[in-house]
């Protein structure tokens, strides 16, 4: 989301996340999040946590995201290992910002 490559997020995730949701409202979130927060521009991290499992290997972190436009969020992200590395599966994100803006 950095560099703005709200494509390359959808294109890179794993399949569970792109059956989840469309390419279209996918891009439309991440598109919304930059319009209205800006980009990402650090995080401090918090909590993690891996679980193996049947549905394989994935890691849960949240980050307190600090984004150019002066707003900030808490951020969710749920990766999946696929094959040698890991993929995007979950996205969630908490802002005030995207409410009142």
């Amino acid at each position: 989301m950095a560099g703005g490559d709200v494509a390359g997020i959808y294109n890179e995730a794993d399949q569970r996340y792109r059956d989840a949701v469309t390419r279209d409202k996918s891009d439309a979130l991440y598109t919304s999040i930059i319009r209205k927060l800006g980009v990402p521009l650090d995080c401090k991290q918090g909590g993690s946590m891996m679980q193996v499992g049947t549905m394989g290997t994935t890691i849960r972190s949240e980050c307190e995201t600090r984004f150019s436009k002066d707003a900030t969020a808490k951020e969710t992200f749920v990766w999946v290992k696929a094959k040698d590395r890991y993929r995007l599966m979950g996205y969630n994100i908490v802002s005030n910002d995207l409410i009142t803006r």
